[in-house]
């Protein structure tokens, strides 16, 4: 079984790879930042500060904590190796699961389900940055497959959460501490 998911990692990365192009190259680098925990930071103070997304900031704060801790402990659980690195260097970690797929997929979980009418959109960004962090050399298919099975689960989890509560009741808390 281990070496039918290794041919499929080899045979999957290497076709992927075979797609490099100058123009590729710039909208894989731009996409791939959509699983970063910076972009994840930011946009939810954007809505926060933006739109009192309370509940979307909440849910996407509980999301990178779960997520990057998940795939933090997978990683050195399995302590997979990361491919070489086409265009971007290494991280010094490990590659089991994508911290990026994770973030991708647990991210637009919660945001389709608490903003409608963008669904689409958010999953295609979700496999899209899935599939630069193959094309960039970073990750194997197996580990963007994990890394994104993992955000969807946390994404889910997330949800069930009573994040309605939660807000208003951080939101007393904060009127009342900080009046």
């Amino acid at each position: 079984m281990f070496e039918q998911l290794a041919a499929f990692d080899s045979a999957v990365y290497s076709y992927i790879n075979g797609l490099a192009n100058p123009a590729l190259d710039m909208f894989f680098l731009s996409v791939t930042n959509y699983g970063s925990i910076f972009f994840w930071v930011f946009f939810a103070l954007f809505l926060l500060i933006k739109n009192r997304d309370k509940k979307s900031f909440l849910g996407i704060a509980i999301m990178l904590v779960l997520g990057n801790i998940g795939a933090f402990v997978l990683k050195e659980f399995f302590a997979i190796p990361r491919p070489t690195g086409r265009i971007l260097a290494c991280e010094p970690s490990y590659g089991f699961p994508s911290g990026h797929a994770t973030n991708a997929f647990a991210g637009a979980v919660i945001f389709a389900k608490l903003h409608k009418g963008v669904d689409i959109l958010v999953y295609v960004f979700a496999v899209l940055t899935a599939v630069s962090r193959v094309y960039l050399g970073v990750h194997t298919p197996s580990d963007v497959i994990a890394g994104s099975l993992l955000g969807l689960a946390i994404g889910f989890i997330v949800l069930k959460m009573p994040l309605d509560s939660w807000t208003a009741g951080l939101t007393k808390w904060y009127r009342k501490s900080f009046k």
